[in-house]
């Protein structure tokens, strides 16, 4: 199941710096020559390239086909809500980094250091790893 959450500041920042490298990751593979032929094929056809990203306007020729990028800028001042919870975003941008992991380090050391009590709002947690290694099952 999905789990939709409301945040403000500084989570709520990460989640847009997020969303806007995943727009840009799709904005340059649809451009490139294989996305621009990828997206009139049929999407039962076999690619050439290991990913394919497709995009559809609506209405079309209406909408943007990609949406603005997030400009801390543009976000008004607020005062913080009293009684917060502080959070802390972790996760990784798919294989940006090719060997190290910080956040599973970041995960580790989090639930490590647990007293108590351990609350998540995850969308994904794994792969399960060979034990001492990065290595996934």
């Amino acid at each position: 199941h999905d789990l939709s959450l409301e945040m403000e500041g500084r989570i709520a920042h990460d989640g847009h710096l997020f969303a806007n490298e995943q727009w840009g990751f799709i904005e340059k593979k649809q451009e490139t020559v294989l996305g621009t032929i990828g997206d009139k094929l049929p999407d039962y056809m076999p690619q050439i390239s290991p990913t394919r990203v497709t995009v559809t306007e609506w209405p079309h020729k209406v909408a943007t086909e990609h949406p603005p990028r997030y400009n801390k800028k543009l976000v008004p001042k607020y005062d913080p809500i009293e009684g917060r919870i502080p959070i802390i975003s972790m996760g990784r941008y798919g294989t940006i980094l090719e060997k190290d992991r910080p956040s599973d380090d970041a995960f580790k050391a989090m639930l490590g250091s647990a007293n108590t009590i351990i609350r998540m709002a995850l969308q994904d947690l794994g792969p399960v790893c060979l034990p001492g290694t990065k290595v996934a099952l």
